[in-house]
């Protein structure tokens, strides 16, 4: 870990363990730095990568910020007291990987091929996760989760191994995806099949 990131990591524990509200430097890809001022609540790991929650004064709710993203860190003399009813395992409960938002939960299925579903069914991936096993040995992998879009960058893994039933909107987005790919090989898009 580079001395940079040290200092931001040690810096924001050191944050939560005082309670003490920060300002943040943070560099999304493709964007400009942005300055924030949060309140930091926990620090975990999710798919290798270690994230923060805290509450984003500007947007007046619960973010999460990977690391990092964060350049530099500041310390201010503020130190919280409320944390807004913020619970770990609550906010994450409805998460599929990492992002969690205050989103009502939607449902996503996933039809999964049969060279595809002994691996699906190996995996516990959510909490209220279900999978239905069709009589060709494929399989429907069905999930509520509030970034349904996470779900689709996890099943995309397998190519033409899976399609996405619903929601419709997610079903589009795949399409998309599928265009752009075909499209980045010099291929042409085959007509829509329904």
């Amino acid at each position: 870990m580079s001395e940079e990131k040290k200092e931001v990591v040690d810096g924001l524990f050191k944050a939560i363990t005082e309670r003490r509200r920060v300002r943040i430097e943070y560099h999304k890809p493709h964007a400009n730095p942005v300055e924030y001022e949060v309140d930091p609540y926990q620090l975990y790991v999710l798919e290798g990568a270690l994230y923060l929650d805290g509450y984003h004064w500007k947007r007046k709710a619960v973010r999460c910020f990977k690391v990092c993203r964060i350049k530099q860190i500041w310390p201010t003399e503020i130190i919280f007291s409320n944390e807004r009813g913020y619970v770990y395992e609550a906010r994450r409960m409805s998460s599929f990987c990492q992002f969690a938002t205050d989103r009502e939960p939607e449902t996503v299925r996933i039809w999964f091929s049969p060279f595809a579903a002994p691996y699906i069914r190996e995996e516990y991936r959510h909490p209220n996760q279900t999978i239905m096993d069709n009589a060709d040995g494929s399989l429907i992998f069905e999930v509520k989760v509030t970034e349904p879009r996470e779900v689709l960058w996890w099943a995309m893994r397998w190519g033409a191994d899976f399609e996405v039933l619903e929601p419709e909107w997610l079903k589009e987005e795949a399409m998309e995806k599928v265009r752009g790919m075909a499209g980045r090989y010099g291929m042409r898009f085959v007509a829509e099949q329904k």
